[in-house]
């Protein structure tokens, strides 16, 4: 979650007492999901336009003062398509959501950070866990293990292979990735959360009419 330089909002401590607009995708969208989250489980005043067509409509949005922030995005995504907002200080960084701070933000905390509790904790656990999985490649369950130990130790070789690594360079692609066996134990936790935390989640992404609209509405 980023807050514009304009907004009076620069600390998630501050989202927490000053209401702040911002913007997001569809109403099922991560970023709607994660503002109504912060907003039911740790008492933020987050005010959520969704329906913003795209990436380009969200930055844009801020950029015009018609947001004062937005709820989602990759930092890689923004350093890649918007380094002057860092260079220049465009925008404050509330929250990061990951399972360690990137290197880039080491005082932005991460969401499970700011639970107040144990309960609080595993259902923020299970929502990052979630969100991060991101596109895994995947194979059938019943591909030989052999096969499966092949495939995973060529990605690993592929993703720091220095020929690979310049061509990601020219793209400006950050290239951080979840190895095979993290990324399976990432998915059986997700799989085998308890039931409660499953449906406490669910409840915790419900945007209340009083916290978000539709751009049209």
């Amino acid at each position: 979650m980023v807050a514009w330089h304009t907004a009076p909002v620069k600390t998630f401590a501050d989202a927490k007492t000053i209401p702040l607009i911002i913007g997001a995708a569809a109403a099922s969208s991560v970023g709607t999901k994660f503002g109504a989250v912060t907003n039911n489980l740790l008492g933020t005043k987050f005010k959520i336009i969704y329906g913003y067509p795209g990436a380009a409509a969200l930055n844009l949005a801020m950029e015009r003062g018609e947001t004062q922030g937005r709820a989602s995005g990759i930092w890689a995504t923004v350093k890649a398509t918007t380094p002057h907002w860092i260079t220049e200080k465009k925008i404050s960084v509330l929250v990061q959501v990951g399972l360690r701070r990137d290197p880039d933000l080491p005082d932005v905390p991460l969401l499970v950070e700011l639970a107040g509790n144990a309960e609080q904790r595993a259902i923020l656990e299970f929502i990052t866990k979630s969100a991060i999985v991101g596109r895994p490649f995947a194979v059938a369950s019943d591909v030989p293990k052999q096969r499966v130990a092949a495939l995973r130790q060529a990605f690993d070789r592929t993703v720091i292979d220095s020929d690979f690594l310049a061509e990601a360079g020219k793209m400006k692609a950050e290239i951080s990735p979840i190895g095979g066996e993290d990324l399976q134990q990432l998915i059986t936790d997700v799989i085998n959360a308890p039931a409660d935390i499953r449906a406490k989640a669910k409840k915790a992404m419900e945007l209340r009419p009083s916290d978000g609209q539709s751009r049209g509405g």
